[in-house]
């Protein structure tokens, strides 16, 4: 059994035992587009090989984060994968104590309870974790009215000059929307018009819809939305801090599921505004089992970030299953 990082011509064979594995149809341009198109950087990303057969694999997606008034670097952990013959074999450990010796800085992702700790059972570094939250609504309920006093400071004009607006690309305005919106964000995968794009536009195959928030010609927020097991999915949200963007952006995103005959919405975050925001329309707490985990792969430099999950800025979209 040999560990090795993933080299030039190991594609197919790496993503056929993600498909064996998770039973799905992944296409091999999908691939390129995750692990080489990430306009981040170069993924790292660890195979195992038994008689020169590929029987494991890890990848770590690069992702630039704002945390505080800085920039970091950090590594979505991703498609860990081990083929069915060879389980019970350590396999996962040796893979992930490989991917942790290659990156010198954060591996971060998502897991359930019975996973989460799967990184410090390979290495002594720190693991921090955090119960995602998830709200839900039943459509069939409709939502909750909110009262016009919530919408405070709107002018009779912005209402008239305000409009929300499907969009198919995101274009330098959302490089304005990130920089007012993270002003109030600590922590966050940092979502310029590049991030964008190659997220939720030049994926293959996807079928998300985005709407925007345009007021005065200028854009102040957006969502994105798909669907997961008959449920309508609210993917990813970022607003500046406006009560009625918000508002406009939920009843736009309700309104769509449910005249595509949804019967359930829901979305998840560890932001407290849109949470509370959420919550004041009517959806309500709902069982989820998903954790945000973040491992500090180094000892050195500035960590405290990273310990402060509960500070993050995450939606759905930060994890690379939808």
């Amino acid at each position: 059994m040999k560990i090795r990082l993933m080299g030039e011509g190991d594609a197919k064979a790496v993503n056929d035992l993600f498909n064996r594995t998770f039973r799905k149809k992944r296409s091999l341009r999908e691939w390129e587009w995750k692990f080489m198109r990430n306009p981040a950087g170069s993924s790292v990303c660890a195979v195992c090989e038994e008689d020169e057969k590929i029987v494991g694999f890890l990848g770590g997606l690069p992702m630039k984060f704002k945390a505080g008034r800085g920039e970091v670097m950090a590594y979505l952990g991703v498609d860990l994968c081990v083929d069915e013959g060879y389980r019970n074999r350590k396999i996962s450990h040796e893979i992930i104590t490989e991917e942790l010796s290659r990156i010198a800085s954060v591996i971060y992702g998502f897991r359930d309870e019975e996973n989460r700790n799967i990184y410090s059972r390979v290495s002594d570094r720190e693991l921090f974790s955090l119960p995602l939250p998830k709200l839900t609504l039943d459509i069939s309920r409709g939502l909750r009215d909110v009262p016009f006093m919530f919408l405070s400071g709107i002018s009779g004009s912005l209402f008239r000059e305000r409009r929300i607006v499907e969009v198919k690309s995101f274009g330098p305005e959302y490089d304005d929307l990130w920089r007012r919106a993270s002003a109030d964000i600590h922590v966050a995968v940092i979502r310029d018009s590049s991030y964008l794009n190659w997220r939720f536009v030049e994926k293959p195959g996807n079928n998300y819809v985005i709407f925007s928030w345009v007021g005065g010609g200028v854009v102040k927020g957006y969502i994105v939305l798909d669907s997961c097991m008959g449920e309508g999915v609210i993917l990813d949200m970022l607003t500046i801090r406006d009560p009625e963007v918000v508002g406009g952006l939920i009843r736009r995103a309700v309104s769509f599921f449910k005249m595509r005959g949804f019967k359930k919405v829901g979305f998840s975050s560890t932001d407290k505004y849109l949470l509370d925001a959420f919550r004041r329309y009517g959806f309500s707490e709902s069982t989820f089992g998903v954790y945000l985990i973040a491992y500090t792969a180094s000892s050195g430099g500035d960590m405290d970030w990273v310990r402060r999950l509960d500070e993050w800025f995450v939606t759905a979209s930060d994890d690379d299953c939808y």
